[in-house]
This record gives C-alpha cells, structure tokens and sequence, in this order.
C-alpha cells in the first residue's frame, strides 16, 4: 500500500513539474511531436522539464506559421533567415504576442477581463483608427476581432487573403496556446 501511494505521489510531481509531460499525455506521441516542431527542444520528460518560452521559442513558432502560409501561396523563401524584426511585423506574430502577452499576465494572477483590457489598451495606443473591443470575449475570439482589425492596415489584406484564412489563425491559436499554457 505504502508503494502505491508513493507511485502516485510521484505521478503527480511528475506531473505537475513537466509541462512537457503534460503535453504528452494531452497528446500522446503526437503531443511531443508537436511539442519538439513547435519550440525545437528535444521531447524528453526526463531531467531538466522546466519550458522556458524565450524569444528563440516565440520566433520559431512565428516563423514556422509563417513559412506554412508562404508555402501555400508559393513562395520559395527561407523565411527561418529573415530577422526578427522582420518577424515582428508579420501577422502571425501578432496572434503568438497576444497569447504571450495572456499567459504572461495570467501568470501574475490578472482576471481574464482585466488581461483583455490591458491587451487592448496596449494596442490601441498603436492603432490608426482606434476601435474599443470589449473585455469579455473570450481570448479566442479578441484575437479575431483583433486581427480582422489590424490586418487591412498594418498588412493591406484582409482575413481569408494570401493564405491568412481562419483555419491558418486557428492552427496558430492552437499551437501558441498549447505552448503557453504549459510554460
């Protein structure tokens, strides 16, 4: 009995301190496949666990999103080569710094309402012509509503454009949140 219940201890520290693990059991094989595409660390659930989200990670996912829609629309450039403040002004990178931005928030122990306010006040103060979103949409749906704002103006086409379809924003959503969720 005493073995039993140090087994699930040891389950739920595991657990509990291996994001990575957690992504594997969200995903099985295929979550750690992910896991290693999205961030470029290796998969292993043993030793050092703790994800560290830098900018490297941030940029790899930008940049990975990115290459899937130049593809689509073929184009054959590396865009793993273009500099990241080149990468800052693509619209991909919009939607992964709004859910950094989130979970970073969320972290310091903001309210859902209180992360979209400061989401929202923060990039307003950039926009052309400022729009007031409301704070209780949901994450998912504030990046839409973002996006469908910032792209025409900041990239001069609009979603369902040059491989920028609402499916393209949902794999990003998913991918970013999986990620930051765990970290």
């Amino acid at each position: 009995m005493g073995a039993f219940i140090i087994g699930i201890i040891i389950v739920f520290l595991l657990f509990t301190f291996s994001p990575k693990l957690r992504f594997w059991i969200d995903g099985g094989k295929k979550g750690l496949k992910d896991y290693e595409d999205i961030t470029g660390e290796e998969t292993s659930t043993f030793g050092n666990n703790k994800m560290v989200l830098d900018e490297a990670t941030k940029f790899n996912l930008v940049t990975k999103f990115s290459q899937q829609r130049m593809d689509s629309l073929g184009f054959n450039e590396d865009l793993s080569l273009m500099p990241q403040s080149q990468l800052l002004g693509l619209p991909e990178c919009n939607i992964v710094t709004i859910i950094e931005s989130y979970y970073l928030l969320k972290k310091r122990g903001e309210t859902h309402n209180k992360i979209i306010e400061t989401i929202e006040l923060q990039r307003s103060e950039f926009d052309v012509k400022p729009i007031i979103l409301k704070n209780e949409l949901s994450l998912k749906d504030y990046i839409y509503a973002r996006i469908e704002h910032e792209l025409p103006l900041e990239a001069g086409f609009h979603v369902g454009e040059n491989g920028f379809t609402i499916q393209h924003i949902n794999n990003i959503y998913n991918s970013a949140n999986k990620i930051y969720n765990l970290s």
